[in-house]
């Protein structure tokens, strides 16, 4: 029941080493995320079990932020605004592979490319990199790539920096 609290519910507080910890699961929960994306789980179901679990994610995440900057003392507006900028990542993210080719794969497109393949991140990076004309939409493409790489970076900075701010209790 305490986890459930924990990644759920956006009351009460959270100490820096807590938040440390249930903030590297959810991290680590991002990046398992992406192997939803791949393969034959793609083909069969679209989309469907990587935008639940990033609901889940992006949820657990505003919760975990919201008790720690609360604990902090400080204004919890910046990680709401986060939280919708990732999801914009994310939804950029499925147009993404869905025009560069990502959902027409099936499972014998897998096999060929290795564990790579599993992840989106590295599996757009060769696409990008292979192609050697991309024309004025592969580069379009990559620049939506990149906006969803800087959202990944400022949710991660900005939870580094939660991390690190001291309790309002303990500044009294």
């Amino acid at each position: 029941m305490k986890l459930f609290r924990l990644f759920l519910s956006p009351f009460g507080r959270l100490a820096p080493r807590e938040f440390a910890l249930a903030t590297m699961l959810v991290y680590a929960a991002m990046m398992v995320s992406q192997v939803l994306l791949s393969g034959p789980m793609v083909a069969r179901y679209y989309a469907l079990p990587f935008i639940l679990m990033q609901a889940g994610i992006v949820w657990s995440w505003l919760a975990l932020h919201v008790k720690r900057l609360r604990d902090a003392g400080d204004g919890l507006e910046i990680a709401f605004a986060i939280a919708i900028l990732y999801v914009l990542a994310m939804a950029l993210l499925l147009l993404v592979m869905q025009f560069a080719g990502g959902f027409g794969a099936g499972a014998d497109d897998v096999k060929s490319g290795g564990a790579a393949d599993l992840f989106i991140i590295p599996r757009l990076i060769g696409i990008f990199v292979r192609e050697t004309d991309l024309g004025i939409f592969g580069y379009l493409l990559m620049g939506f790539f990149a906006f969803i790489m800087i959202a990944v970076l400022v949710a991660l900075s900005f939870s580094v920096w939660a991390g690190f701010r001291s309790s309002a209790r303990a500044q009294q």
